[in-house]
């Protein structure tokens, strides 16, 4: 901790490493991730890249990872941001990924696999016109799905007041 304190990456990195056959389990410690997040702030802070996205990538900070490869332009690691955020549930950083790698089917199909499907038919209308009827069945769909479930909500109110 004196080595993070005194702003010494040799110092500090060592003792963020974890061996090979310490369980997955220790790996995922509040503690350990805290040591992450500050070694990857240091390395920041010093311009080692590097060291900087091994550190946001071994703590899980997938934002913090979209900054970083936005910045330095690194598509690849987009891609690989995009696949492991869409894994996770993070669609937001999912979508940024894309959208920042120019992937705008990549994008309108994240939104429908997320049950955002609104939101998938306007970003198609701007970006994508070609997927627009596909889109607008899609919703239709949708809306009768949600209407189905709101008329049986009303049918169970009614039996419940009388």
């Amino acid at each position: 901790m004196l080595a993070l304190l005194c702003f010494s990456l040799p110092l500090f990195e060592p003792f963020c490493f974890i061996p090979p056959k310490v369980k997955d389990i220790d790996r995922d410690t509040t503690d350990t991730i805290s040591k992450w997040k500050r070694l990857g702030d240091l390395a920041l802070t010093n311009g080692d890249l590097e060291l900087t996205n091994k550190c946001a990538a071994a703590s899980g900070d997938l934002a913090g990872l979209l900054l970083l490869h936005t910045a330095t332009g690194n598509a690849e690691g987009m891609a690989q941001l995009a696949t492991q955020a869409s894994g996770l549930g993070k669609t937001n950083v999912a979508f940024a990924s894309l959208f920042v790698l120019g992937d705008v089917s990549g994008c309108v199909d994240l939104l429908v696999a997320s049950g955002r499907i609104p939101e998938a038919a306007f970003f198609a209308r701007t970006y994508l016109p070609s997927r627009m009827s596909e889109l607008v069945a899609l919703w239709k769909t949708d809306l009768a799905k949600v209407k189905v479930i709101q008329n049986q909500n009303e049918t169970d109110g009614d039996r419940k007041r009388g």
